[in-house]
């Protein structure tokens, strides 16, 4: 398991290898024609949940808070999102698709601008949530999160069976706390229990890896079965779970990540505020084919690290706070 220190190389090849997979799902998985776009998209549920995790491994704390480190997280990941919202809007306008102000407005304060932009709204969601999280003790925080965990089960197989939801409810629904809580928690405490999960790794990581691929790939061939909807569900949202552990376990042996690993890592959550505007022309512009795809994603990797390239250039370090890398 992985022991915390200030840079680890598991936690920049998580976030390198899920920045990869969104930026592929955004780029190629529009469509969902054939049977490996669909199980593709089932695989790419575990990536935000996976950036929910690590977010909360690397301030998972049992020692007070401070506000001002609080509000510091804050202004790290608001202002970016900010500069990147407002890019959105000029965006829509520019293709004649002008937004009322109270569109804007509930564009920004729901982050809804581009619709993988929830993340930002969960994140800093539990960010505000921190400093309560690390006054209440492990034993409880653990409690709380299989609670959580038992009651969402039930709620979609209840939703799923008895309730039509509106089109619309996806919007609510990934932007629920209660949601958000369950990956955020499962990583505040991975980082509380470091230690006896690191002991239990050591010892059965082979088998705990097994096990865990096993189960994740066969939940994974369940979730898409329109014919079995609650068990579907219900093993989309294991698929998550499992899967988001299996691939943290996957990374704990790894002692040091490439320079572009690192680079990826600390690029982020500019590739995840700014690739869409470079994947959205190469999607208006191309016919559907692999050279779409392929253009597509190259697009949402080449654009973003022009910017900061570019940012870095102008404002040096300060670039960090205006597009988040």
């Amino acid at each position: 398991m992985m022991l915390k220190t200030e840079r680890l190389a598991p936690i920049d090849v998580l976030k390198a290898v899920c920045i990869v997979l969104v930026v592929v799902n955004h780029a190629t998985n529009n469509e969902q024609e054939n049977t490996f776009e669909v199980y593709f998209a089932q695989f790419s549920r575990s990536v935000v949940p996976m950036f929910f995790a690590v977010s909360a491994w690397v301030v998972a704390s049992e020692e007070p808070i401070p506000w001002k480190r609080t509000l510091g997280r804050l202004k790290r990941l608001l202002i970016p999102y900010l500069v990147a919202s407002t890019l959105v809007e000029l965006y829509f306008w520019a293709r004649a698709m002008p937004r009322s102000p109270l569109e804007i407005a509930r564009d920004v304060v729901f982050a809804g601008a581009f619709g993988a932009y929830y993340f930002v709204f969960g994140i800093v969601t539990m960010t505000l949530f921190s400093p309560l999280f690390a006054r209440v003790p492990r034993r409880y925080l653990l409690t709380a999160w299989l609670v959580l965990v038992a009651l969402h089960a039930g709620l979609i197989v209840v939703l799923t069976i008895f309730v039509t939801l509106p089109a619309h409810a996806l919007f609510w629904v990934v932007r629920d706390p209660s949601w958000v809580a369950i990956y955020y928690l499962a990583g505040w405490l991975a980082s509380l229990y470091r230690k006896p999960l690191a002991n239990v790794c050591r010892q059965h990581r082979s088998r705990l890896l097994t096990v865990g691929g096993v189960l994740a790939v066969g939940l994974l061939a369940i979730a898409p079965l329109g014919e079995m909807p609650a068990a579907s569900a219900l093993a989309g949202f294991g698929f998550t779970l499992v899967g988001t552990a299996v691939l943290a376990l996957a990374t704990t042996s790894i002692a040091q990540a490439a320079p572009i690993v690192r680079w990826l890592s600390d690029a982020t959550y500019t590739i995840y505020l700014f690739h869409l505007f470079f994947v959205e022309e190469v999607l208006r512009t191309l016919p559907p084919s692999a050279v779409r795809d392929i253009a597509a994603t190259c697009a949402g990797f080449l654009g973003p690290s022009l910017i900061i390239f570019g940012m870095r250039y102008l404002f040096g370090e300060r670039s960090r706070t205006w597009v988040g890398a």
